[in-house]
Formats: structure tokens, C-alpha cells, sequence
């Protein structure tokens, strides 16, 4: 995939696994398109990661 920092073997030291409930896996285009939904309609400059997270909390 094409979004730096986040995937399959990344897992930052100080992650709680226990308060995980599901991993959701987001497409380069879904991320894509939310990232540039969030810059033209919310004025929010966020990269490919911020299009995957505004994908999922929706």
C-alpha cells in the first residue's frame, strides 16, 4: 500500500492491544479520496494516513 506508517509489522511501543476491538483495512483510493474530501470541503491539509483515519471514524 501507499500509506507510510501505518500496516501489516507496525506497531509503536506504547500500543495497548488489549483496548483493540477490530483492525480495519482502508484501500489507497478510499484514503485518497477522504484525504482530499477533508482539504476541499473542511479546509484540513492531511496526508494519505489522515484520509485512512477520517475513512474509518466514518
Amino acid at each position: 500500500h501507499m500509506i507510510q506508517g501505518i500496516g501489516a509489522g507496525f506497531a509503536p511501543g506504547n500500543l495497548d492491544k488489549s483496548l483493540i476491538d477490530e483492525v480495519v483495512t482502508i484501500g489507497n483510493e478510499t484514503a485518497f479520496e477522504h484525504a482530499r474530501k477533508a482539504a476541499r470541503m473542511e479546509g484540513i491539509p492531511g496526508g494519505i494516513s489522515s484520509g485512512a483515519a477520517i475513512a474509518v471514524a466514518l
